[in-house]
């Protein structure tokens, strides 16, 4: 068995969606959400909102890294990753996504 075939499959990262804990409104290029729990509000920035919505159930960080490396050609892939991995953990701190 090869290296690749031998890969664990990536989970994949949903958004919390609970009504009854968070609300969000998506302003365009930021997305305010409001935590019940903690009476928190959270803004996401225009990346971080980007990689937040790409959070939808059918991808892991490396489907959505790959995605934001296609669409921001210009900018550093390794770059990308990085933010990508940052982003990500910190909205798990947050409970605002889990992993599948």
């Amino acid at each position: 068995m090869d290296s690749a075939s031998a890969r664990t499959p990536e989970r994949s990262l949903t958004r919390t969606v609970d009504p009854e804990i968070f609300v969000d409104r998506d302003l365009g290029d930021e997305i305010l959400i409001y935590d019940r729990r903690g009476d928190r509000v959270h803004l996401l920035n225009a990346t971080a909102r980007e990689i937040y919505l790409l959070c939808d159930g059918s991808r892991g960080i490396g489907d959505i890294a790959r995605a934001l490396r296609e669409r921001y050609r210009d900018v550093d892939p390794e770059q990308i990753d990085k933010d990508v991995r940052e982003t990500i953990a910190r909205l798990a701190d947050l409970g605002l996504v889990s992993r599948n």
